[in-house]
């Protein structure tokens, strides 16, 4: 399936950046010196119809969770995530076919 086939629902924007986690391969190596990637105009999440179903694809599913990390980077429960809660809940109505 091409991405043209998606729809677009979050878009990473100007300055978004990801880390490669290496804890588990190079546990030695300090979370500062794991190689950086922008990732400006991935998507985040996507959506489509297919058939008589429909499909969702997150790429990171701790946005629809309660979840911290040593960081205390955002789950829903946060203030930086303060709209995913909406988002997920919706996500799932689409899923459902009430939207």
């Amino acid at each position: 399936m091409a991405s043209r086939e998606l729809r677009p629902l979050l878009v990473y924007g100007p300055q978004s950046r990801v880390w490669a986690e290496l804890k588990e391969t190079l546990p030695e190596l300090p979370r500062a010196e794991y190689p950086v990637f922008e990732i400006e105009g991935w998507l985040a999440a996507a959506a489509r119809e297919i058939g008589n179903g429909r499909l969702l694809v997150l790429g990171e599913t701790v946005m629809c969770t309660a979840a911290q990390d040593d960081n205390g980077l955002p789950g829903m429960n946060t203030e930086a995530g303060s709209h995913n809660a909406l988002f997920c809940f919706n996500a799932v109505r689409w899923l459902g076919g009430v939207l």
